[in-house]
Order: C-alpha cells, then structure tokens, then sequence
C-alpha cells in the first residue's frame, strides 16, 4: 500500500525469534499442507507465499528504511511541536520502544465540540487528505455477530475511533508542506 514506510508490492516480511516459529508460519503460509502425495489439510492455512519479483522489490527498499523512518519520524515531529497549542493531542512515545510513526495520528477532544469528520472535510476543501483512525473491528458489520468482551462501558478502541485523526504522513513529504498542513489545521480551530 502506499501509505507504507516501504512495500513488496504485494505481500510482506515476517520477523520470528526462533526457528520453530518459522516454519510454523511456512507452513501456514504455504496453505497448511501436511506432508502426504495428496492434499492434505489439517488446519486452516493461507497462500500468502511472496514472489521472487516482490521479494526483490522488498529487500531492494531495505537500503532506504532507515531514511524513511526518519522522514516519518521528522514530520510526526513538526506536528506535534507547531500544534502544540492547538486542540489536537498527540501521544507521546514512551522511552521503552522507538516509533516509526508509520501515520501522524492525534486525537481531537470532545470539549472542543469537533469531530475528526469536521477536520477531514476542511483539509480537504484544500486538497489535503486526511483519513479517520481504522474502525474497530468489533464495530465492523462482518463481526456483528462474534462475541465481544469489554471492561470499560466505551472500550477504548471507540474512544480513539471517535476522537481520531490520520495526518498526512508520507515518507516524501517536506517540511514545508508539513508546515502548511499545521497552518490549515490551526485555522480550523482559531476559526471554526
């Protein structure tokens, strides 16, 4: 997809801690076929086998990861510090992992009375995209019938639904677009 830090086009990688985990994933991957001189499925598996093409596509990017990373990293930042006034909050990173900041996501408050659907719909009146926070899957119409357990009254995962905003956030993205992107967002909470 496009919005990745990198892509193989179609399908991607898979990091495991031990070899056991590997080949349990192979096997999955390569539609769980059990060892006979027939099809034989004793589990659910997938084809999600990459190809040689996208592979290489894949490991070719892996030269320019790092770069990337930084670039989403630099414009999560220049978000968070020219907004820091603004309604918008955005979660910190914690010093026991490293973000990618794959998306620049914040939440919009319910006491400033706006919805992320108001912020969307005025970036786009200037041609700048930006996109709700994924829908939980519990709330997906597919799942309506599956059984959902939850602690909270509202779990968490509504909350950010409802609250949540994706900022434009693509590796090539400047400083100065991001800058602007700040500006029309500044706009639409000093004046709407």
């Amino acid at each position: 997809n496009g919005n990745k830090i990198i892509t193989t086009s179609s399908g991607g990688m898979l990091l495991t801690h031990t070899k056991e985990e590997a080949t349990k994933a192979l096997f999955f991957i390569t539609q769980a076929r059990d060892k006979a001189p027939y099809y034989l499925h004793s589990e659910i598996g997938y084809n999600y086998r990459l190809s040689n093409i996208c592979a290489g596509i894949g490991l070719g990017q892996m030269s320019v990861i790092e770069d990337r990373v930084q670039a989403r990293r630099n414009i999560f930042n220049i978000y968070k510090e020219i907004l820091k006034s603004s309604s918008l909050k955005f979660i910190e990173d914690s010093a026991d992992y490293y973000s990618n900041h794959w998306l620049s996501t914040a939440l919009i408050p319910p006491q400033t009375g706006k919805k992320p659907s108001d912020l969307i719909s005025y970036l786009e009146s200037y041609n700048v995209e930006a996109r709700h926070i994924w829908k939980p899957l519990h709330t997906q119409p597919i799942f309506k019938n599956n059984e959902f357990f939850q602690i909270e009254s509202k779990p968490i995962s509504e909350k950010i639904f409802d609250e949540g905003i994706c900022l434009p956030s693509c590796s090539y993205m400047s400083a100065d677009t991001t800058e602007q992107v700040c500006k029309i967002i500044q706009s639409f909470f000093e004046h709407n």
